[in-house]
């Protein structure tokens, strides 16, 4: 027999191995299959071990700095590590897990805060982006002197984007920035003030961005690869302006 159960969670750690650490907070389902019926012990047992399991993997997770925002999209892989985690426990017990997945995963809003922060140090390019060291006195270095990790050129460094904040960049032009809150809580299920706060960061425009154009052409990007991504931000813009004028371009 299957059995699916809720799971919820509050501010659980995440700390990643660059040294950002957040707090998260969550909600899914898990599916299990019983070789038996359940008795009213079973429950609680079942619910504890999982927990713990989910704590160990999401601890694991962010040991190898995995993006949480990615997680829910991933229920498959997800699903494959937490069945590792408690695969010993439940065997004894006749339990299989069988699938699980995120109904919602979000930071609070101090960690939202922490992320942009970081988010904007990565542009400037002033700490690694994989272990967090230091490089506001070493700049110009090619790659991190702890780890190894090749570093980019200041201009090329573009700040990591989630799907989420990609859609929303792609169909919400800025006075619509009410209706993007909506789709970003919709979607992450954060809280208002969070949302808020991401929202509005993905249309300030400061210092650490830079034009598109330089990022093109002082990269590693092949020429077809340019000419791939002009391409398809120019029809994105044309539609734009279609939509906007509510009729064909001439």
């Amino acid at each position: 027999m299957e059995i699916t159960k809720d799971f919820e969670f509050r501010d659980l750690a995440y700390n990643y191995a660059n040294g950002i650490s957040i707090s998260l907070s969550g909600a899914g389902r898990y599916t299990v299959a019983s070789e038996s019926d359940l008795s009213s012990e079973d429950g609680p047992a079942m619910n504890s071990d999982f927990m713990t399991a989910l704590k160990l993997v999401l601890n694991a997770l962010a040991a190898q700095n995995a993006d949480h925002t990615t997680l829910p999209h991933k229920p498959d892989e997800f699903s494959e590590l937490m069945h590792e985690a408690v695969s010993d426990t439940w065997s004894q017990r006749g339990w299989e897990l069988k699938r699980v997945f995120f109904t919602a995963l979000y930071p609070d809003e101090s960690s939202v805060m922490k992320l942009i922060e970081a988010n904007r140090m990565l542009s400037l390019r002033c700490v690694c982006p994989n272990c967090g060291k230091d490089l506001t006195d070493n700049s110009d270095a090619v790659f991190c002197s702890v780890c190894g990790t090749r570093l980019e050129p200041t201009k090329t460094q573009l700040a990591v984007r989630t799907p989420v904040e990609e859609y929303i960049l792609a169909n919400f032009s800025e006075v619509e920035k009410v209706e993007a809150i909506k789709y970003y809580r919709q979607e992450t299920g954060a809280n208002l003030a969070a949302a808020k706060a991401a929202v509005e960061q993905l249309y300030k425009k400061d210092s650490s961005q830079y034009n598109v154009t330089d990022f093109l052409f002082a990269s590693d990007m092949s020429p077809e690869a340019r000419m791939e991504y002009l391409s398809t931000n120019l029809n994105n813009g044309i539609q734009k302006l279609k939509n906007f004028f509510g009729g064909e371009a001439q």
